[in-house]
C-alpha cells in the first residue's frame, strides 16, 4: 500500500491512476468555472462601474443594480463548482456517493452539450438555407419582420432587397461564433464523457475494494 499526497492510500495501480485522474479532471473543471465567472463580470465594465457609482450613493437596487447581478453570480458560481467538489472529495476521500453524483452529473452534462452542438449545426445549415432561398424578393416575409429593430446607414432596411443584402452581410461573423461554440461544446463533451467515464470506473472499483475487505473480515 503507497500513501500519497492528501494522506491518499492505494491498494492497487488501478486505483491509483483513476483517482489521479479524477482528482485532475475535477480540479481543472473548477478553475474554467471560476476563469469563467471572472471573465464574465470582468467584460461588463458597465456592471463594475455601476457598482461604484451605487456604493458612492449607497442606494442601491438589489436586484437589478451590480449587487443583485454579484449576488446571483456568486450564487451560480457556488451551484457550479458542486460538480467538481463531489468529484475530488469522491476521489480524495473514497466516498462513493459523491464519485456516482459526480458521473452521472458529466454524463447528463455531455448529452446535454452534444445536443447543443447539433442544434448550433442544424442553425448554420438553416442560415445557408436562408441565404440560398430567400434571395427572390418577398420569397420571405419574415425577412422584414427582422429588421424591424435594426439600423444601417449602408442599407435601406425598408426594402426586401435591402433588409436581406444586411442580414446576409452579418452571416460570416455569425458563422465564425456559431462554429467557435460548436468547438467549444465538443471539447465541453470529450471533457465530461471523460469525467464520466473515469469516475464511474473508480466507482465501481472502490465497490470491488470493499468486497475484499469484507470477505477478509469474513475469514
Amino acid at each position: 500500500m503507497v500513501v500519497y499526497p492528501f494522506s491518499m492510500r492505494f491498494h492497487n495501480k488501478r486505483m491509483e491512476t483513476l483517482t489521479h485522474r479524477v482528482l485532475c479532471l475535477s480540479g481543472t473543471a473548477a478553475v474554467l468555472v471560476v476563469i469563467k465567472f471572472v471573465s464574465t463580470f470582468m467584460t461588463k465594465t458597465d456592471i463594475i462601474e455601476q457598482f461604484h457609482e451605487d456604493t458612492k450613493q449607497q442606494t442601491p437596487e438589489w436586484m437589478n443594480g451590480p449587487y443583485g447581478k454579484l449576488g446571483v453570480g456568486g450564487i451560480v458560481l457556488l451551484l457550479s463548482l458542486i460538480i467538481p467538489c463531489c468529484g475530488f472529495i469522491g476521489a480524495k476521500s473514497n466516498n462513493r456517493t459523491c464519485l456516482g453524483c459526480f458521473s452521472c452529473c458529466n454524463c447528463c452534462g455531455g448529452c446535454l452539450n452534444f445536443l447543443q452542438a447539433i442544434l448550433i449545426i442544424l442553425l448554420m445549415v438553416a442560415m445557408g438555407g436562408v441565404e440560398g432561398g430567400c434571395r427572390e424578393l418577398n420569397s420571405c416575409p419574415g425577412i422584414m419582420d427582422a429588421c424591424k429593430s435594426m439600423k444601417s446607414d449602408d442599407f435601406a432596411l425598408s426594402t426586401y432587397e435591402g433588409c436581406f443584402d444586411y442580414l446576409i452581410s452579418m452571416f460570416p461573423m455569425a458563422y465564425a461564433g456559431l462554429g467557435v461554440a460548436v468547438a467549444i461544446s465538443c471539447c465541453a463533451v470529450c471533457f465530461q464523457c471523460a469525467s464520466a467515464k473515469w469516475g464511474r470506473e473508480l466507482y465501481e472499483e472502490l465497490a470491488v475494494e470493499e468486497l475484499v475487505f469484507e470477505s477478509d473480515e469474513d475469514v
